[in-house]
């Protein structure tokens, strides 16, 4: 967070005190996660996975702290074996740390794990770390373009990974 705040200051001449900026990116940060949706189909994938007997992770740049809430709103969370967050690895997306840890904590060699992002970002975290990677580019999703052709299969919704599909990665 002092990252994005010496940004704004030096980008935008922010005059807010680190104190204020902090308290309002966080009330602003608790107000868009209490307003997440699901990815239509996602839930099917899981339950496809499950099904399968295939462990699922979660590797996210986001904090612990905003990501539960989420999960538990949509209660989602039992799905996940292994969750690994910007606070508990050295350095987020970008870097592969997040997409390590939970490969380590589900017991899998990250070249044998597969990855579904949507964001340049972390599609760079997961090829970094090894791992085959999906990259998702819902029309409804997200509200910007990412560039993610660099990953090694493209898919515009998830019920395009039925079990058929999935069998074969």
């Amino acid at each position: 967070m002092q990252d994005t705040y010496t940004l704004l200051v030096k980008e935008y001449d922010l005059d807010h005190e680190f104190d204020a900026f902090k308290k309002t990116f966080e009330e602003f940060v608790h107000d868009l996660y209490a307003s997440t949706k699901l990815i239509d189909g996602i839930e099917d994938v899981f339950q496809r996975l499950e099904a399968m007997k295939i462990p699922i992770g979660l590797s996210t740049a986001t904090r612990e702290e905003w990501l539960l809430p989420v999960l538990d709103r949509h209660n989602i969370r039992h799905y996940f074996k292994a969750i690994s967050c910007e606070d508990h690895v050295p350095q987020s997306k970008p870097h592969p740390d997040v997409y390590l840890r939970t490969a380590k904590l589900l017991g899998i060699s990250p070249t044998h794990c597969i990855a579904l992002e949507d964001s340049l970002q972390g599609l760079t975290s997961a090829k970094a770390a090894g791992m085959y990677c999906i990259g998702f580019q819902g029309p409804e999703h997200l509200h910007r373009e990412e560039d993610l052709s660099t990953a090694d299969m493209l898919i515009a919704h998830p019920n395009e990974l039925t079990e058929e599909v999935l069998r074969k990665l």
